[in-house]
């Protein structure tokens, strides 16, 4: 009994150090010229790849799809252009094109 009650006295610091999940979201805006930053449906900051990167080599100027890894969101416009965002700065990265 007396371990319960030890457990149970040290519980909210368990909960404490648990770590919290991010509700931040990468999504492709309406105008497919740029990637979104949203949480809790909010923009908190929108990156313009099309504008920044110039119009792709090949194929038509619109975002078509988008990764999101633990520190990078990799971002395929064009047929073969590709641009990074880096999550942890925040700086976009214009890659080219394969």
């Amino acid at each position: 009994m007396k371990a319960f009650a030890i457990f149970i006295s040290i519980f909210p610091l368990l909960l404490h150090a648990l770590p919290k999940k991010s509700t931040v979201k990468f999504v492709i805006s309406k105008d497919k010229g740029s990637v979104e930053k949203t949480e809790k449906n909010r923009v908190l900051k929108t990156y313009k790849v099309i504008a920044k990167c110039g119009a792709p080599f090949v194929g038509k100027p619109e975002i078509r799809s988008i990764s999101v890894d633990s520190k990078k969101v990799r971002v395929t416009y064009g047929k073969h252009d590709f641009a990074e965002i880096d999550i942890l700065t925040d700086g976009l990265n214009c890659l080219g094109a394969d």
